[in-house]
This record gives structure tokens, C-alpha cells and sequence, in this order.
């Protein structure tokens, strides 16, 4: 049975020895991740946060230190390394972004949420006959009662505030999107006239607050008294990118079309290859390994050491199980 999860396509797209050793060998790193652990934990405050209707859950704080602490078990269990002040420093940091959060957007009493935290399976058929099923969770769905849209939601954490342009091609949401009206119709939570009309990417910035002096226009001060030149940007921001049926039906034929790649790779047809950048010093967690395997040095030794091996599709297994598939 093959499975595709979202955050596989994205990575066959960034680079496929990064997706081969990820998904193929199961490979995981035994230090911790933190951008992954920080965002995943930030997902979680909000999920439990945003529930059914007009109705909220737990303050996203309180939701965000049960989950460090959940982690730092999980990681101490399977034999992992993480430095205790960046990971207090990483705990105190998410309590002061969601603490925030709250303070600047409040309850959304606008948002009917009709979704949250959704998983998913869909099964699909290529162009040659390959079955498969594209697996994930997607952050949530709230209808607007100011403006009737239809909205998915895309909670992002981030160090800066990225320009918004990218958004509108972002490929991780345009699968969420493009699977979401299947689900909640086939669970009859949306009708079959209604349709999804864009995504909600939700920014958290990364960064404590500003205890510097303001002037009366809000403007930040040097310890002189003068206007500072360095003036921080938005902690937060809600950008609605729209989207069409015609998009939609796209994203489902470009995930037909990945999966028709995944399989030459995994036959042999076409050799794994690498796609550096300059940022795979930071974005992947393979980078030092990735150059032992390039210049042939004994690279097994350091996948031994620094990586364990999992199953990447074991909860989406057991869910197709329980299903009946």
C-alpha cells in the first residue's frame, strides 16, 4: 500500500536524497528539531484552542507548556539530546507568543470553526494505475459570519514575517485545500453546493516583546530619548490568499504526478539525487551527512550514530486499518 503525506511531497520537491532517506529509509535525527518541535507545539495550542463552533478551549499557554513537558518525556525516552537553556528559552518564548496571540486577536468571534485538526485519507489512482492514499492533517475550516467565506485555516510560527507573494503557490496548503471540501462533504459537515473559497495563513513571529519606551505615535526610543531606526516589525499577521476549483483540481493532478516520480525513484528508473542550496545548512536535518555521502567517506557510521530508524507512515497506516482498507 502506498501512502503519500504532505510533508513528504514537500521535501521529494526540496531535494529527493532528502525525501529518500526521510520516507524510504525512515531516517530520523536523534537531536531535536526545533523549528519542527516548536511549530508542532504551536499547532497543538491552537488546535485545542479553536473548537467546534463559536466555542474556544483552553488558553493556548496553559495548552503549549503541557505539551513541553509531554516532549521533554518523549525525547528523554527514545534517547535524545536537547541543551536545557535553548530549550527554556524555547518554552518561555512560546507562553509570551500565545499569551499575546490571545491579547491581539481575542476569541475570532467571526470564525464558526466547522473543522479543526482534520485527518485525512484519500485514496487516488495515476495516470499508469498506481494506487495510492494521500494521508495528513490539515489545521482546521471556520466559515466567516462577516464576510460568508469559507475558510481553511494554516497556522504558521515563524522567525520574521515572510513576504506574502510566495503564498499564493505555497504547495503544502494548496494539497489541504485541495482535499478538505472532499472530507468535510463526504462527513457532511460542508454541502455539496458549498465550496472552500481561500486559506487563512495565520503568522506567529518568533520573538518576545518590545519593553523599549514609545513616543505618542508608537514609535520605539533610543535610551537618549530619539526615534530609533530599528522599529520591529508585525508579531502577527492573517493573510487570506484565495483559491479556485480550477486550482484545486490542479493540486490533485500535481500529486498524481509526484507519486508516478516517487515510484521511478524507488525502481531504479531514475537515480536519487541531491539539490543543494544555501540553506540546507539549516533546513535539513541530513546536511552533514549528506557531504560524507557525496565525497564517499564512511557516512553509514555517521547514520548509525546520529539517526534512528521509524516507520514515517505509521499512524496513517493504523488509521487505514481501522477503516477498513
Amino acid at each position: 500500500m502506498i501512502i503519500i503525506r504532505n510533508s513528504e511531497r514537500t521535501a521529494l520537491k526540496r531535494c529527493p536524497q532528502r525525501w529518500w532517506w526521510a520516507f524510504q529509509e525512515g531516517l530520523a535525527p536523534k537531536t531535536v528539531d526545533s523549528k519542527l518541535w516548536f511549530g508542532g507545539g504551536i499547532h497543538v495550542a491552537l488546535a485545542d484552542w479553536y473548537l467546534s463552533g463559536f466555542v474556544r478551549g483552553p488558553e493556548p499557554a496553559k495548552t503549549w507548556l503541557k505539551f513541553v513537558k509531554s516532549e521533554e518525556r518523549y525525547i528523554a525516552d527514545r534517547g535524545g539530546l536537547f541543551d536545557d537553556v535553548k530549550w527554556v528559552d524555547a518554552r518561555d518564548l512560546g507562553v509570551n507568543m500565545l499569551l499575546r496571540y490571545v491579547e491581539e486577536y481575542g476569541h475570532d468571534l467571526s470564525w464558526n470553526v466547522i473543522a479543526t485538526e482534520q485527518t485525512f485519507q484519500l485514496r487516488g489512482k495515476t495516470k499508469s494505475g498506481i494506487i495510492f492514499h494521500i494521508a495528513g492533517t490539515f489545521d482546521g475550516v471556520y466559515r466567516d459570519m462577516e464576510t460568508g467565506k469559507i475558510m481553511l485555516m494554516e497556522h504558521k510560527s515563524a522567525a520574521s514575517i515572510p513576504d506574502t507573494g510566495y503564498l499564493e503557490l505555497d504547495l503544502q496548503t494548496d494539497t489541504y485545500f485541495a482535499v478538505a471540501e472532499i472530507v468535510l462533504k463526504a462527513k457532511g459537515i460542508m454541502r455539496e453546493d458549498e465550496h472552500l473559497d481561500g486559506i487563512m495563513f495565520n503568522y506567529l513571529k518568533k520573538t518576545m516583546p518590545d519593553n523599549r519606551l514609545q513616543d505618542e505615535h508608537g514609535k520605539y526610543l533610543n535610551k537618549d530619548g530619539s526615534v530609533s531606526k530599528l522599529q520591529p516589525g508585525p508579531a502577527f499577521l492573517r493573510y487570506p490568499a484565495w483559491r479556485s476549483q480550477r486550482q484545486r483540481v490542479k493540486a490533485l493532478e500535481d500529486i498524481k504526478s509526484e507519486v508516478e516520480l516517487m515510484q521511478m525513484y524507488r525502481s531504479g528508473r531514475l537515480n536519487v539525487t541531491i539539490t543543494p542550496t544555501k540553506d540546507c545548512r539549516w533546513d535539513c536535518a541530513f546536511y552533514q551527512m549528506c557531504q560524507l555521502h557525496q565525497s564517499g567517506d564512511d557516512w553509514e557510521e555517521f547514520r548509525d550514530a546520529m539517526f534512528i530508524r521509524q516507520d514515517p507512515y505509521m499512524d496513517h497506516r493504523e488509521s487505514l486499518k481501522s477503516a477498513g482498507d
